[in-house]
């Protein structure tokens, strides 16, 4: 079984403002904390959740299940609000 691939939806911008990373979108918005915005960086390149996963492990103190979850649940709201794309159908 193939491993989806997210990478960032080209029509959305990231703009800091005041020391915080805001993300723009179709008519979104979202304010991202420092695991949001390494997500976000880390999908200028298509990559899989392992991928993503493997980069935050290398910059967060925290144990592999915990960054996967969390990762995850970004990636998903991100597809729901159409941020990022993915190839899975």
């Amino acid at each position: 079984m193939q491993q989806a691939h997210y990478i960032q939806n080209i029509a959305c911008r990231v703009r800091k403002i005041n020391n915080m990373v805001y993300l723009f979108g179709e008519g979104e918005c979202f304010e991202l904390n420092e695991l949001g915005n390494l997500i976000w960086v880390s999908l200028e390149k298509e990559k899989t959740l392992n991928e993503i996963v493997d980069i935050i492990e290398k910059e967060f103190d925290a144990d592999r299940g915990t960054i996967e979850n969390d990762a995850s649940a970004f990636i998903q709201q991100m597809l729901e609000a159409n941020m990022i794309i993915s190839n899975a159908s």
